[in-house]
């Protein structure tokens, strides 16, 4: 059964996931001042990766979780089934599509 609320293993606790909009003008604890935030809107798999090889994130985000991250900068980003999510860099919107390949796996880096 599908649950409206975040998943407790989600970095912004939003119970209200439906309006990305709504998430990013108000400011929550864990997403405020996040360099890149994805909202899923459907089943996807992202992996970030900080300068120096460290990886902050890599698994799959399910419907209506929100990620919020921040590191060592620039953030190398690689999103699956790129359609099914919202992204945020720096507070603004950011289109996946110029980064798609194949219709479904976005790559790009987050620079300073």
């Amino acid at each position: 059964a599908a649950s409206p609320a975040v998943p407790a293993s989600a970095a912004a606790p939003t119970a209200a996931p439906a309006s990305p909009a709504t998430a990013s003008a108000t400011p929550d604890a864990s997403t405020a001042g996040e360099t890149i935030v994805f909202n899923a809107k459907s089943e996807s798999w992202i992996s970030v990766t900080e300068a120096g090889g460290k990886q902050l994130l890599y698994r799959v985000v399910q419907p209506g979780e929100t990620v919020g991250l921040s590191g060592n900068l620039p953030l190398s980003v690689v999103v699956g089934r790129a359609a099914g999510v919202d992204v945020q860099v720096r507070g603004k919107a950011f289109d996946l599509a110029p980064f798609t390949r194949g219709g479904t796996v976005a790559r790009f880096e987050i620079k300073p």
